[in-house]
């Protein structure tokens, strides 16, 4: 054999190998791609709570002027949601796309996104059990009188 044909079995051999590797990478990273795709679809998807039981009160403020995004990222902050990206298109996905309620709600870490979402377009506002009522100006509250007991000599 002389030198040309072993130069030419090499380049060949060469070849096919750098050929065989760039192959095989690129299936490899269709099947990484492919998997994060379908990891990331089903994340989506098949809506799931942060915790089960009981869960955990949480406290949130929508503003008015609150993007989508920037709900997806509060929501991810108090520990609503865990993956801000699956819940932003959660949303963009969703009836609820832009219809926030401006107020005060009371979310549980056992709710799922989109009841999560319903909540904060509902306008079903938490309201404070232990917050005092407003009294008018004038009032006396401690007075002591009740105005639902019987008046004295008023049984005949």
């Amino acid at each position: 054999m002389n030198n040309k044909s072993i130069k030419n079995i090499i380049g060949s051999v060469i070849s096919v190998s750098v050929g065989i590797i760039f192959f095989v990478l690129v299936v490899m990273l269709l099947f990484f791609v492919g998997k994060k795709s379908f990891s990331f679809g089903q994340a989506v998807f098949d809506e799931r709570a942060v915790s089960g039981g009981l869960g955990k009160n949480v406290l949130v403020d929508i503003d008015k002027n609150m993007t989508d995004r920037d709900v997806a990222k509060y929501m991810k902050a108090k520990g609503l949601v865990e993956d801000e990206n699956v819940f932003f298109v959660q949303i963009i996905l969703s009836d609820y796309k832009n219809k926030y309620v401006a107020g005060s709600y009371m979310l549980n870490t056992n709710m799922k996104p989109t009841e999560i979402l319903q909540k904060i377009c509902s306008g079903e506002f938490y309201v404070d059990p232990d917050a005092q009522p407003q009294q008018p100006e004038g009032g006396d509250a401690s007075s002591g009188e009740n105005e639902n007991t019987p008046s004295e000599g008023g049984n005949q």
